[in-house]
């Protein structure tokens, strides 16, 4: 404990600083995405996570091109603008629980509302990691910063449950108190500086018109649809076999504290940068973990081996593929802000559109067993895709 806090809670180096600074966003945002996320499953099942995920992705590339120009701006240093975001974020959750509303426009203003107000926040958050100096201390970083998630995405279903057993299940009093708990936290941070590069504004068209940067993107196309598809599938398919949102959170909860303490060891590791190696033997564990969740549809006691491979293989996957993308976007031959743009367009076109061919299939007649059915067939042929053009952008980056 005296590592971590020496490392990342007490240093005034730009990682640690970077670090304090998401901490917040992270806690909101997993709470945000996985809590609301199975809040739409209790009003339309599949259908609603589907539509909630794919209208949450649009606004948030949105926020995100708000926010280039704002920090393109000096008056907005992205640390300042990633606590904006934050708040903004908060408020939403407010206002969720607030406003009197029924439950189809409340899950409309948390996916649009919220959507904007993530994607200021993860603008920001992206131009801080991107400068981060160098790759061994940008994979540490991210590492840390996934252990985080981790155990933050444990006290989030913690804190659900609780406000379950003080008010029955009203989940408006959970959106309620976690806003205002988070706008109270993010009252309470001191200001740290911290010197970065001022952001330029992206030109994103431009960038868009060079064959350098659709060598690469098959790797953010790929990417985005297995993001989108576990993000969905972990809360349906929790939520079929559970079947009640504090069900729900006591799998969140199993899951995060499965997580936790692997990811911590890692984010003390020292690192070189994103293995391919490690990346493989993880989306083989992913593999296993939806295969798992496939049995578990017949047999709920398989849901533990899910929640077990799913808590331990994404996170460690998402800080390698994070690493690959931030290694390889410095060498596509245009601005840094343009390439993180560009990749967040790219991103969010291919989850929407896998999320949004799921959905016409429910549309279609399918039923919503049959569609997570699909989904998980899917899930399933993506990891080979996932390492393949893993490989391309390391090569590219390494040109």
């Amino acid at each position: 404990m005296r590592a971590i806090a020496a490392r990342w809670f007490h240093s005034p180096s730009a990682e640690a600083v970077v670090w304090r600074s998401t901490l917040l966003f992270v806690g909101v945002d997993v709470f945000y995405t996985g809590f609301v996320g199975a809040y739409a499953f209790t009003q339309g099942q599949v259908l609603a996570v589907l539509l909630f995920i794919a209208g949450q992705q649009a606004a948030t590339v949105l926020g995100q091109v708000a926010a280039n120009r704002l920090m393109a701006r000096e008056a907005w240093p992205a640390l300042r603008l990633q606590r904006v975001g934050v708040a903004a974020l908060a408020g939403t959750l407010v206002l969720a629980g607030a406003l009197p509303v029924p439950s189809a426009a409340r899950l409309v203003l948390l996916s649009l509302l919220g959507g904007l107000a993530r994607g200021l926040s993860y603008g920001a958050r992206l131009w801080l990691e991107a400068n981060l100096p160098g790759a061994a201390v940008r994979q540490a970083y991210l590492s840390a910063v996934e252990a985080a998630a981790t155990l933050l995405k444990l006290f989030a279903p913690l804190w659900a449950l609780l406000v379950f057993r003080l008010f029955s299940e009203r989940v408006e009093t959970v959106f309620l108190s976690a806003g205002l708990a988070a706008l109270a936290l993010l009252a309470s941070m001191r200001h740290e500086p911290l010197s970065l590069p001022p952001a330029r504004r992206a030109a994103v068209l431009a960038l868009l018109r060079q064959p350098r940067f659709w060598k690469t993107a098959p790797y953010y196309v790929v990417e985005g649809a297995g993001h989108a598809l576990r993000l969905s599938l972990f809360v349906c398919g929790a939520m079929t076999v559970v079947g009640s949102l504090s069900g729900y959170a006591w799998v969140e909860t199993l899951a995060s504290l499965l997580g936790a303490g692997l990811l911590t060891r890692q984010a003390l590791r020292a690192q070189s940068g994103p293995c391919l190696r490690t990346l493989r033997r993880l989306l083989c564990l992913m593999a296993l973990a939806w295969a798992s969740l496939l049995a578990a549809l017949q047999v709920p006691w398989f849901l533990f081996f899910f929640v077990a491979g799913y808590a331990v293989g994404l996170p460690l996957v998402n800080a390698q593929k994070m690493g690959v993308t931030l290694g390889g976007m410095v060498k596509e031959g245009a601005s840094l802000e343009a390439s993180l743009l560009g990749r967040s367009l790219v991103l969010t076109a291919s989850r929407v559109g896998t999320l949004g061919l799921c959905a016409s299939l429910s549309l279609m007649g399918w039923t919503p067993r049959m569609l997570l059915l699909g989904m998980v067939g899917l899930t399933l042929a993506l990891p080979p895709l996932e390492y393949w053009t893993a490989r391309r952008m390391q090569a590219a980056r390494r040109a």
